[in-house]
């Protein structure tokens, strides 16, 4: 069961990032972006704690790319989303009903985001092999470390 939320906590820290910067932005983000706030260093660096073969470097970024459509749709979805929820909470004519609609949608397509980075892990996985797998966690474990710390000096 503790492994369960251990495995939870992961995934959820290494797409918080994600949903945090289609949530900042009206704009959705690029490829680029996505794959910085998918993986808790820029790829590159990544690839280069992982020690993948050239091989493997490809096929991953080719399940990104292949991913990357839905993804901006996704976090323009998100974003539009957001806007309307931030123009609502001040209009006087919305009701409480109609915020809790548009917080509804909002979650469902956290849910969506979470879900399509989940799949990706999941093509992910088949081509790391078991030594690259711990690392690819031990990284994210250090990038949600590193993101609480960064997010405690803001505050």
């Amino acid at each position: 069961m503790k492994n369960k939320y251990f495995v939870a906590s992961l995934v959820l820290g290494m797409l918080l990032p994600v949903a945090l910067a289609g949530a900042k932005s009206s704009e959705p983000m690029d490829e680029g972006q996505m794959m910085a706030a998918y993986m808790p260093h820029p790829p590159e660096k990544q690839f280069e704690k992982l020690g993948l073969n050239p091989e493997q470097k490809e096929k991953i970024k080719k399940i990104i790319e292949d991913n990357s459509s839905e993804m901006k749709k996704m976090h323009k979805d998100i974003s539009e989303k957001m806007k309307a929820f931030r123009e609502a909470y001040s209009d006087n004519k919305k009701t409480d009903e109609d915020l809790k609609i548009i917080h509804s949608e909002i979650e469902k397509n956290h849910g969506e985001i979470i879900a399509q980075h989940f799949n990706m892990m999941l093509k992910i996985r088949p081509i790391l092999n078991e030594e690259q797998r711990k690392k690819f966690f031990e990284n994210m474990k250090k990038g949600m470390k590193n993101h609480k710390h960064e997010k405690n000096k803001e505050e």
